[in-house]
């Protein structure tokens, strides 16, 4: 298996605009910030173009994704939603997980076996430039005050399966 970071990072139009967005793509100490009031989302990050290589003989049995983030103030409630996208589309199950820290941490969303409620994710789907993740960060309504959660990156695993045993691709870093 190889590593490699999606080549291609798109802010989208609608939400609070990021700082320093291009920060976002590798996992590098180098972040990108945005600040959010309570009931605010950032604009959308989304994440393709991970070159991820699976046999043909190959099936997948899940995907996951490591964000690298953190939020300002343990007294806020901010979480990442993260949806694949498919040939350009948004498919399958949004998935929300919490920031839980101050300080970067990785925050796992996915994995195996998860197909994101995708029944036909195929080998092709994956390897397909259009392939990957859209991600979005809401300070929650009820949180206690303004939030700055920064990224600093996201890896890809691709789990997949032949006949016998279970391989996974790391993609990104």
């Amino acid at each position: 298996s190889s590593a490699h970071n999606a080549t291609t990072l798109t802010e989208g139009v609608s939400g609070v605009a990021w700082t320093s967005v291009t920060n976002c793509r590798l996992t590098d100490a180098a972040v990108g910030t945005v600040t959010l009031t309570p009931g605010k989302t950032a604009r959308a990050l989304t994440y393709t173009n991970f070159k991820a290589a699976v046999p043909d003989n190959g099936w997948i049995t899940g995907v996951q994704f490591n964000v690298t983030a953190a939020k300002s103030s343990l007294g806020n409630v901010v979480n990442i939603t993260a949806q694949l996208t498919v040939g350009g589309g948004l498919v399958g199950l949004a998935h929300v997980t919490p920031i839980t820290a101050t300080t970067l941490k990785d925050h796992k969303i996915g994995g195996d076996p998860d197909l994101w409620s995708v029944s036909t994710l195929s080998v092709s789907d994956v390897e397909n430039a259009a392939f990957g993740v859209q991600l979005d960060i809401t300070n929650s309504a009820g949180s206690a005050g303004s939030d700055t959660p920064s990224v600093d990156g996201l890896i890809l695993t691709v789990y997949w399966s032949r006949r016998r045993g279970l391989s996974a691709l790391g993609v990104g870093m």
